[in-house]
């Protein structure tokens, strides 16, 4: 049996994708609940999943997560938001095996993925990849072929913290030193359900930017 384990939008969507009828566990108990009373679990499939995960499960069972960024690179917390504002546009979901160390585990494949214009559009894109990357894992497992992994580069990673919410702070510096394209992808990438892009008001209040359209 293959457990599945994702509770983003766009995680489930992936997971649709691949067979409707599947059981996700959408939460930190639910995903205890199934491990410890469910029999014949084989894998665990992470997509979209942002708590640690136990030791204890991921040392009894292989577990494979899906993570938006061509690992080593960006490693860690936020990095849909963080490869955004760096300016990526374009590069790789990974697909790995994982370990006690985060994102640090062997990569069984990667997927092309698209970063360009607002959230929608790239949870539709991360959706798709997750749903490639799965699928071929999954036959795999199906088959009863051992998984082929292939440890990750050990030059050219490196890890980010995940992004508090203060840090989607529009300043007067940014206004004065930023384009107007690269405030527009700050904002989109910070739009719902992360964090919203805010300017700070002189009565201490925060007005949040929801939506943003640039006018040269």
């Amino acid at each position: 049996m293959i457990l599945f384990a994702g509770y983003r939008d766009w995680a489930l969507e992936a997971f649709r994708h691949i067979d409707p009828s599947i059981t996700i566990v959408k939460s930190e108990e639910e995903l205890q609940d199934a491990f410890f009373t469910t029999k014949g679990i084989e894998a665990v499939v992470f997509v979209g999943w942002s708590w640690m995960v136990p030791d204890e499960i991921v040392n009894s069972v292989e577990c494979v997560c899906y993570h938006p960024s061509d690992l080593p690179k960006y490693k860690g917390g936020s990095p849909i938001q963080h490869q955004v504002l760096d300016g990526v546009l374009d590069t790789y979901a990974t697909l790995f095996l994982m370990t006690s160390k985060v994102d640090d585990g062997p990569v069984f494949s990667k997927q092309k993925i698209s970063l360009r214009g607002g959230l929608k559009a790239i949870f539709d894109s991360l959706s798709f990849s997750a749903a490639i990357l799965v699928s071929k894992y999954l036959d795999q497992v199906n088959a009863g072929l051992p998984r082929q992994f292939h440890q990750q580069e050990t030059t050219g990673g490196f890890f980010r913290k995940r992004r508090k919410p203060e840090e989607s702070e529009i300043t007067i510096d940014d206004l004065l030193t930023e384009n107007g394209e690269s405030l527009v992808r700050k904002i989109q990438v910070l739009s719902d359900p992360y964090p919203n892009a805010f300017i700070r008001t002189i009565d201490g209040g925060q007005l949040l930017l929801k939506k943003v359209i640039f006018k040269k």
